[in-house]
């Protein structure tokens, strides 16, 4: 799709297999039980990971990079989705992570070597800073040592080649995107706002892993929440803005149903995905 004179490319990276009901926590159980029974989401689920480039014409960037070897089978493909939309790593000027999970840093390494020789890694300063000290720290009860290890493991061969810098909530970074607050799901969670030619598509990151849960329920978070209450509270107030706004702006999100980009409309309390046509 296109964003003003950008192009927003989808990509998908393959699948994360999820019970829903052991990944849900908060609300109430048989609302949740019921909202995965009519979407048909049972323990063998699949939870889609998107990643998005966008291309300004003469830089080429890319929000997140999936799960590479690090999520397992099932994701990881990263690297020929790019090559059947038209693209490759060494084209890549900007990385832009929303956070330091996993299925967001894997795509970062070839084995050993950076993925995106080329590219710079951009990560909020909060967020590098959680999962650079050490696990002790850690908020949420998946944020084990392992996470922490991982991080310090994908982003090592960037940082040695000068290439991590990092950024605050409300700057503007390469093409006029801005960095938004979005914390919660990790410390320095973050959502990237395009805004060009009168067009607007925010990146949420992972703001929503469940929608057919998430958007009746906001209130229903994950396991993978460093900070529950500020990812409810971050939830909810992204999809009031995303309904309400004057706008009515695109938004994109890493765990929706590929290809994960569309908008939000509000109908009394409820709010509802409208896809954006394949």
């Amino acid at each position: 799709m296109n964003v003003g004179k950008f192009k927003v490319v989808a990509l998908y990276d393959g699948y994360l297999p999820a019970d829903m009901v052991k990944i849900l926590e908060g609300g109430d159980g048989a609302r949740i039980s019921t909202l995965l029974e009519q979407a048909g989401l049972n323990k063998d689920a699949r939870m889609s990971v998107n990643v998005y480039l966008v291309d300004t014409g003469d830089k080429q960037i890319l929000i997140d990079t999936g799960g590479g070897e690090l999520t397992g089978s099932t994701a990881g493909r990263l690297q020929e989705s790019m090559k059947a939309a038209g693209y490759n790593a060494d084209q890549i000027d900007v990385v832009l992570m929303t956070h330091l999970h996993a299925d967001h840093i894997g795509g970062l390494l070839n084995g050993q070597q950076r993925a995106f020789k080329n590219a710079v890694v951009e990560v909020n300063d909060n967020e590098l800073n959680y999962w650079m000290s050490d696990p002790s720290i850690a908020l949420g009860k998946e944020d084990k040592p392992e996470a922490f290890s991982a991080v310090k493991r994908y982003l090592k061969p960037y940082q040695e080649a000068g290439r991590v810098r990092t950024f605050k909530w409300g700057d503007k970074l390469l093409a006029g995107i801005e960095a938004i607050d979005l914390r919660g799901h990790t410390p320095g969670h973050t959502g990237f706002k395009v805004s060009e030619g009168g067009d607007q598509l925010l990146f949420w990151g992972d703001v929503i892993h469940v929608q057919p849960v998430q958007f009746p329920e906001p209130q229903v978070t994950v396991i993978y929440d460093s900070t529950p209450s500020q990812a409810i509270s971050t939830r909810k107030a992204a999809l009031e803005d995303a309904s309400t706004s004057t706008d009515r702006y695109w938004v994109a999100d890493a765990h929706i149903d590929f290809p994960g980009i569309g908008k939000v409309e509000k109908k009394g309390e409820d709010y509802l995905w409208h896809p954006v046509q394949k």
